[in-house]
């Protein structure tokens, strides 16, 4: 199987020893309920290179899916828990994060709200805030960012923080013509 471009520019999590991106909501229908199966979302799910993170946000998004029958909803903790038998996913929401990445997801919820819903913003503020990059499919979450990336005061902040400041540091995948 293929890596992906984006692969290489992926950090390792020193804590757990590899590569890690967080995946939104609509990564996990694509794949599991919709069967999407390109080359690069079966990477994302299969690859024992790439661990997954997921955020409270698409913790909650994922074992409730809004767009899916409730019947649907065993199928998708099934596959979240053997994911996590693998040792290919961690849930970390906010309970795990250290007091600064905690203050500076909360204030980038704020400032990434401007242009971005509040859900996406969450899952955008917690892959910022800890370093994790983003894989999502979510054509509205991605054009979100190239627009809340054009926003002084939310450039200032992360450029203050040390945090990512560019779509390619807090999403894998190409930019979106905006």
């Amino acid at each position: 199987m293929a890596e992906p471009a984006w692969f290489a520019s992926v950090p390792v999590q020193t804590f757990f020893g590899k590569k890690m991106v967080s995946v939104d909501n609509n990564a996990i229908s694509d794949y599991l309920l919709r069967g999407l199966r390109d080359d690069e979302i079966v990477f994302v799910f299969t690859s024992p290179l790439l661990m997954l993170k997921l955020a409270r946000q698409v913790i909650g998004e994922a074992l409730m899916p809004v767009d899916f029958p409730p019947a649907d909803r065993p199928r998708v903790w099934d596959f979240l828990t053997g994911l996590q038998d693998q040792r290919k996913l961690v849930l970390l929401g906010t309970a795990n994060m250290q007091p600064g990445q905690l203050r500076h997801y909360r204030h980038l919820q704020h400032l990434l709200r401007v242009n971005i819903g509040e859900p996406d913003a969450r899952v955008l503020a917690d892959g910022i805030a800890t370093g994790v990059p983003i894989f999502t499919r979510e054509r509205r979450l991605r054009e979100g960012l190239v627009k809340a990336l054009r926003n002084a005061a939310l450039q200032t902040n992360l450029r203050a923080n040390g945090l990512a400041t560019t779509y390619q540091g807090i999403i894998v995948g190409p930019v979106p013509v905006v």
